[in-house]
């Protein structure tokens, strides 16, 4: 499919967003739309000025990024944040944009060992506090610099492209962990050697070895605890230097074990382990949570035995997780060609094998001593059953085999395995089995009949049938997620499917009854209990240029309903940002199958 071509133009100015507004040249600006294939991107020239032509009638919008920069989306009000303003090209049309570009404040520092030595190939780190899932967590910002974000060979480092704020800085060895057992060089073994050196002989043997040891990660000012650590204020385009800090040595350690087998022998290939590091409490007194560590890979050897070495102390979690395959019966050997008539039944397939989810899990407390016994014992996961229902005015679901039920993990630093999407019964149920432990998202479908047979607004084509509801004891799992525990299946799980349409429209105006641009519609539950991340039941959207918006299928329930200048998708679940919304915002309801209109008019605008 070629892509579209059309006779709208959109061309504009960059220029510095300071007093002297100067031109910037070789910006880069991106453009999106539902109308074009990609996005079609052009470098300003000498004088910042861009052009794209041959674009075909519809809604964009732009960014626009330089390195030094901070990128720029059209019309937002936080300077490196989306969303911005869309816009409209009619066919034919010449739209001219003006575009301010903020120069990027800067980061600088060097980087030392205990002893004052600069350290090379570090992995620095500038983060912001943002509220996560109900927590204060630090969450990375994007930066460049001229070795990526590791020190150089003395130790600097030199990060750009900030935008205005308060930010933490933190440096790392790269690798998690490097497993690599270091031992620190001590007084006791300094004079064992001079002694072997004076005496001309070997003479006592050599000190024991003591603990390994490694590099922690540390925030600026050379701090462990994220709780601690000092905030860095800058502005747009200033330069913070002397960020400097070191690294500290704690006493690393030693994790092995063994991965056992649904048969009592050890696991040899088909299992993965991985170590995760557990998230610190919430810590008193306003303080933050470190970001996250990412998962190790540990492979096994042709014993089933798994090792790592250089894990610093903290909490962490090894899980195993694989597949069990069983063999069916051998194959029958087939009959002769020669008895074999014409339109005979040929005979029944044997049993497929059959493939079980197998899970282990082990919370382990690392101080610094060796642990080298650990046992993974593996077990089959769960089973996740119900049955389905429908609600609605179209004609019933003829064949209910069509249904599709299946289990997504909500997060991917556990041992929760994806179930695919698995038929129903004939009978109006189903059944998950080699459910891990973990929080799904549940999920599910009416497949189209084959072309001809029934129900549906085409034959052959998609059914109007979409998932209302997935109810177990009084709550629903589209809002509040599936939690599979350890040898605890879930039953008399109900699926109900809906045809009915919900639509809620309106438009958001000035007080003088003009579209309102720059803003974003935003809709979520009077029900706190539901910010969640990734609600079903929390919308932003972004009103078309003259002043309309819509949201449809929203589950039935009240509502607040308001307009912001900017939204992140990290505050639609921060119970701060909403309740300042919610203050500022009508309620409304939504009603199954219902259409309400409700118009929004701005205060002052």
């Amino acid at each position: 499919m070629p892509p579209a071509t059309g006779t709208s133009v959109l061309a504009g100015l960059v220029i510095s967003d300071d007093d002297g507004h100067r031109p910037i040249r070789r910006a880069l600006v991106t453009i999106s739309g539902s109308t074009v294939r990609g996005q079609p991107l052009v470098s300003t020239d000498d004088t910042g000025h861009f052009r794209l032509t041959g674009l075909p009638t519809g809604t964009y919008t732009a960014v626009v990024s330089k390195p030094g920069y901070v990128s720029t989306y059209y019309g937002s009000r936080r300077p490196g944040r989306a969303p911005g303003t869309p816009f409209t090209l009619a066919d034919g049309q010449r739209r001219d944009l003006t575009i301010p570009l903020m120069h990027g404040a800067v980061v600088s520092g060097a980087i030392s060992d205990p002893f004052g030595r600069p350290l090379p190939d570090i992995r620095v780190s500038v983060l912001e506090v943002r509220t996560v899932n109900g927590d204060r967590r630090l969450v990375t910002v994007p930066t460049a610099g001229p070795n990526g974000n590791t020190t150089d060979e003395r130790g600097n480092y030199r990060l750009w492209g900030l935008p205005p704020g308060t930010f933490v800085v933190s440096a790392a060895p790269n690798g998690f962990p490097s497993n690599a057992a270091v031992r620190q060089i001590t007084s006791t073994d300094l004079d064992w050697a001079r002694q072997q050196l004076t005496s001309g002989r070997a003479g006592t043997s050599a000190p024991d070895a003591g603990h390994t040891v490694g590099y922690a990660t540390v925030y600026f000012p050379g701090v462990v605890d994220a709780g601690s650590a000092s905030q860095i204020a800058v502005t747009a385009g200033q330069e913070r230097s002397g960020i400097d800090f070191s690294l500290q040595l704690v006493p690393t350690a030693v994790l092995g074990g063994v991965v056992i087998g649904l048969d009592g022998q050890p696991v040899t290939s088909g299992a993965q382990v991985l170590l995760t590091r557990a998230q610190s409490p919430q810590p008193a007194g306003g303080g933050v949570i470190a970001a996250a560590f990412s998962s190790r890979n540990l492979g096994l050897d042709r014993f089933g035995k798994f090792s790592l070495a250089g894990v610093e102390p903290g909490q962490y979690t090894l899980t195993a997780r694989g597949s069990n395959r069983t063999a069916g019966p051998p194959l029958p050997p087939p009959p002769p060609l020669s008895s074999s008539a014409p339109g005979a039944t040929p005979p029944p397939l044997p049993p497929q094998p059959l493939t079980y989810e197998l899970w282990a899990t082990l919370d382990v407390s690392v101080a610094g001593d060796d642990l080298t016994g650990l046992v993974l014992t593996m077990r089959p996961g769960m089973t996740v059953s119900g049955r389905v229902a429908f609600e609605g005015t179209s004609p019933p679901v003829d064949d209910l085999t069509r249904v599709r039920v299946g289990l997504t993990p909500a997060t991917n630093d556990g041992i929760a395995f994806n179930v695919g999407a698995k038929p129903g019964a004939a009978n109006g149920t189903f059944t998950l089995t080699g459910v891990t432990p973990g929080r799904y998202r549940p999920n599910a479908s009416v497949a189209a009949p084959p072309a001809g047979r029934g129900a549906g607004p085409v034959p052959g084509g998609p059914t109007p049938w979409r998932l209302k509801s997935v109810m177990w004891q009084g709550r629903d799992l589209l809002d509040l997620l599936l939690d599979v525990r350890p040898n605890e299946d879930v039953s008399d799980v109900t699926l109900t499917f809906t045809d009915l349409t919900t639509e809620l429209s309106g438009s958001l105006l000035t007080t003088s009854g003009d579209p309102a641009s720059g803003y974003v519609v935003l809709v979520f539950p009077v029900d706190a209990l539901l910010w969640l991340p990734n609600s079903r039941r929390i919308r932003q959207i972004q009103p078309a240029p003259d002043g309309t918006y819509k949201a449809v299928n929203m589950p039935a329930g009240a509502y607040y309903l308001g307009a912001v200048t900017d939204v992140d998708s990290v505050d639609l679940s921060d119970p701060s940002f909403l309740e300042q919304v919610a203050a500022a915002s009508l309620r409304i309801t939504i009603t199954d199958g219902g259409k309400t209109v409700q118009n929004l008019r701005l205060k002052g605008g």
